[in-house]
């Protein structure tokens, strides 16, 4: 599965848009943006692409708090994780603490676990995309932390 996983975000980073339709694989491109190559990976890994959407479309109908649960589970088990993140368009990093900073690649975002919780308590209703956004921006380039959010 995890070859298809990377065959769906190569393609998306390309600017191909998929979506599942009544067991059809659907999806939109750019001109030249697929190979012959491309196309054969496609009909070959059909079904777990369709299998991958209609998972991927289930986890965006979850409440952030799910979301924020799930992953701070992966990093108490592994310490840090790396994750695509669909969101930003880029590779987001999840630590135990602060202490584990110093082992994310340069250029990688970083969000400890603390602050997840952080910003998972503080919305009480759906995720204000914009706000994310410019907490995502103002973390790339300061390299700060989230201390507390309110929805104020």
């Amino acid at each position: 599965m995890n070859d298809v996983v990377a065959l769906l975000y190569r393609l998306e980073a390309r600017d191909v848009h998929f979506r599942a339709d009544k067991g059809r694989l659907l999806f939109d491109a750019p001109e030249g943006a697929l190979t012959d190559d491309d196309l054969d990976a496609l009909r070959r890994h059909k079904l777990d692409l369709l299998a991958l959407l209609r998972q991927r479309e289930q986890l965006r109908h979850r409440p952030p708090e799910w979301h924020a649960k799930r992953v701070a589970e992966v990093v108490e088990r592994e310490v840090c994780c790396l994750f695509w993140s669909v969101e930003f368009s880029e590779i987001v990093a999840f630590v135990l603490d602060d202490t584990y900073r110093p082992y994310v690649p340069c250029g990688v975002v970083v969000y400890t676990v603390a602050e997840l919780e952080a910003f998972s308590s503080g919305m009480s209703g759906p995720v204000d995309l914009a706000l994310l956004h410019s907490i995502h921006r103002a973390k790339r380039v300061t390299g700060g932390a989230v201390k507390g959010i309110t929805d104020a």
